[in-house]
């Protein structure tokens, strides 16, 4: 990446810059992996001036995290005013080429690596837990039931590895890899509403 000529920016520009700078580079490496000179270099700054903004490098590194799950989830929040069907197949789509897009930022946005620390391992936790919490607000029972949150916390696991693995082995299209993530969710549905109500 090249460097850039050095612009006055106000703080918050500065701050939005260098995030931005570093989520489009998140979308190739793991997180702990990037670099603050590259950053830096790439913003026209120096890197004391990142550490002025952030002021450390994990620090730095947690509001890149936080910047991309508040990425992820926009970025596949549906239109409330299409139907349920419209809404849940608009999500997967976004899903679905926010991964491909981004496969080694968005691994490590809902697993992290081994090792993080504690603030991390949350952050990640959370990211999953408000793709959970949107499903089951969309089409859980209104009761909120823990079986059915539980159904659904497994289904977006097995989305996450199947996406995740498509995206190197494409051994299906796009089209049947949907069709494969909404038919499943759609037969979860049925049987975890089943089981809360059976005696």
């Amino acid at each position: 990446m090249t460097s850039t000529t050095r612009t006055r920016l106000s703080p918050d520009e500065r701050r939005r810059q260098l995030l931005d700078l570093g989520l489009e580079m998140l979308a190739g490496r793991a997180l702990h992996e990037l670099s603050i000179e590259e950053v830096a270099e790439a913003a026209g700054i120096s890197k004391a001036l990142v550490f002025h903004y952030f002021g450390s490098r994990p620090a730095f590194l947690r509001a890149i995290a936080e910047a991309a799950a508040d990425d992820f989830i926009a970025v596949t929040e549906p239109d409330p005013a299409l139907s349920l069907d419209d809404q849940l197949e608009q999500s997967m789509e976004a899903f679905v080429r926010y991964v491909a897009d981004n496969r080694v930022g968005y691994v490590n946005l809902v697993r992290g690596p081994g090792g993080s620390e504690d603030a991390m391992q949350d952050l990640f936790e959370q990211t999953r837990g408000r793709v959970v919490d949107r499903i089951v607000s969309k089409l859980g029972p209104v009761d909120g039931s823990p079986a059915f949150r539980l159904v659904v916390r497994g289904w977006v696991a097995f989305a996450e590895e199947v996406t995740t693995t498509w995206v190197d082995q494409p051994v299906l299209t796009e089209e049947q890899l949907l069709r494969l993530l909404n038919d499943s969710l759609t037969q979860l549905v049925v049987l975890a509403l089943g089981a809360d109500h059976a005696p």
